[in-house]
C-alpha cells in the first residue's frame, strides 16, 4: 500500500472494521492507520478487526468523489468518529512507549480518529464544498470530517483562525 513507505515502522496500514469497548462495530473501513504497538488485531474469516484504542486515522477511498459518494463517505466516517476511543473517559492516554497517566477525554480532538477522503477525480470542488458544509452543519463538529483530497486536484480541511 501506498502509505506504509511513508510511515515510521511503528505504524500499520490496513483495511478492516473497527470495535470500541461497548462492542459497536463500524462499516467496512478502506484505509486504517493503526499503531501497532497498541494492540493486536484480531482476525475473524479473513476480515480484519482493530480494537478503537490502536486506531489513529481512517480514510475512505473513491474512485470519483460525486454527491452520492461524498454522503455515503460522511455518514460512514461519522459513525466511526462517534465511536468512544476513550472507553467512557477509563482509558489512559498512551504517548510514544507509555501511558503519560491522564485520562482520555471524547472531547478531545487529540483522542479522536482523524478522518479523511481520497478520490482520484472528483465533481466541482464548489459542488463538494457546498454538499459538504450542507451536510456537515447538522452533525456535531467532533464528528465532521477533516480532511477531503482529489489527486492532482485540490484538498479541504477545516481551519480555526481563533487559535
Amino acid at each position: 500500500m501506498f502509505l506504509r513507505k511513508y510511515l515510521p515502522p511503528q505504524f500499520g496500514v490496513c483495511s478492516g472494521f473497527i470495535i470500541d469497548n461497548e462492542m459497536n462495530i463500524s462499516p467496512q473501513t478502506d484505509v486504517i492507520i493503526y499503531d501497532k504497538h497498541v494492540s493486536p488485531i484480531f482476525s475473524i474469516q479473513n476480515e480484519r478487526i482493530f480494537p478503537m484504542e490502536c486506531v489513529l486515522a481512517v480514510i475512505e477511498v473513491k474512485s470519483n468523489l460525486n454527491s452520492n459518494e461524498l454522503g455515503d463517505s460522511i455518514k460512514k466516517l461519522k459513525k466511526i468518529s462517534g465511536m468512544d476511543k476513550t472507553n467512557k473517559g477509563s482509558n489512559k492516554i498512551y504517548i510514544g512507549g507509555g501511558l503519560d497517566g491522564s485520562l482520555m477525554d471524547f472531547n478531545d480532538v487529540r483522542d479522536r480518529i482523524f478522518t479523511a477522503i481520497f478520490s482520484f477525480k472528483s465533481i466541482n470542488p464548489e459542488t463538494i464544498k457546498s454538499k459538504l458544509l450542507e451536510k456537515q452543519s447538522r452533525v456535531d463538529k467532533k464528528l465532521w470530517v477533516n480532511f477531503i483530497c482529489v489527486l492532482n486536484g485540490y484538498y479541504m480541511c477545516y481551519l480555526n483562525h481563533e487559535k
